[in-house]
């Protein structure tokens, strides 16, 4: 908490130099130099500070650095928050990262290794999409989280959303003033990175590939990831080929085949 300890040293009205008590990290006071403007309490500019007890001393450059790091502290934060409350995950999938993804054949590794470029590559001028799909148990969700979780330190704002889940939120909304649909596409539509898990699970409907339409179209030209059971031959027949060709733009499919992990105690 500061307290102000001694009045302007120049009645200039465009800035004035006032100096404050604060606690320094050793836990004494110290008195610090801000440059204020226009009389403004709130803009205002650090300037220096010097504690007499530990003889530290941190100039304006070592104190911007600072902040930054605060701001960056607080921003991967909230980053994380958002992904986790936002974000529709099992237990399992909680604790999915690369590590402990263990690729049991080739297809898989390779599988691996494009999940970790893309998460190096990763620019908000050049987005890009991947399309995971294969045989179910394989691990296309793990890697897909995995990635995720990548970006999210890179203090982005990421949702994992299985499309069953999502379709069945957007139906709970009907009748229900709390949250509207729009409110909830809107939400997932303007994220940097969204995740779609198990695209075409559902049973095909004209409601379905609207419902699917209104969120892979907003996604043209933005980074999403979608995982699946059906290939690219089947995918069209499951949520339709209009909506199939727009989930494409830019999108590059992956096969990821294998062994159920899931069952792999059973054998």
């Amino acid at each position: 908490m500061t307290s102000k300890i001694e009045n302007q040293t120049s009645n200039d009205l465009f800035s004035t130099v006032v100096f404050e008590t604060d606690v320094c990290e050793c836990g004494n006071p110290y008195n610090a130099a801000y440059l204020q403007k226009f009389r403004d309490y709130k803009a205002r500019g650090f300037l220096a500070y010097r504690c007499e007890v530990c003889q530290k001393k941190v100039n304006e450059e070592e104190w911007r650095k600072k902040v930054a790091e605060e701001e960056n502290a607080i921003a991967l934060e909230n980053c994380r928050k958002f992904f986790f409350e936002e974000s529709i995950l099992d237990k399992k999938l909680k604790l999915a990262t690369f590590d402990n993804y263990h690729p049991r054949n080739d297809e898989q590794k390779k599988g691996k290794e494009i999940a970790i470029r893309y998460v190096n590559s990763f620019d908000h001028d050049n987005p890009r999409g991947l399309l995971l799909f294969g045989n179910y148990g394989t691990g296309k969700s793990h890697l897909s989280v995995s990635i995720a979780k990548k970006i999210v330190d890179k203090r982005n704002f990421v949702v994992f959303l299985p499309v069953p889940d999502y379709l069945a939120n957007l139906k709970a909304t009907y009748g229900n003033n709390s949250d509207t649909e729009l409110r909830i596409i809107n939400k997932i539509a303007r994220v940097p990175l969204l995740i779609l898990d198990d695209i075409g699970r559902v049973d095909p409907s004209g409601w379905v590939e609207e419902k699917l339409f209104q969120i892979i179209n907003r996604r043209i030209g933005m980074h999403t990831i979608y995982t699946s059971n059906f290939g690219p031959s089947e995918l069209p027949h499951r949520i339709g080929g209009r909506n199939f060709s727009r989930m494409m733009e830019d999108v590059h499919p992956l096969r990821i085949t294998g062994d159920d992990h899931r069952l792999k105690h059973f054998k």
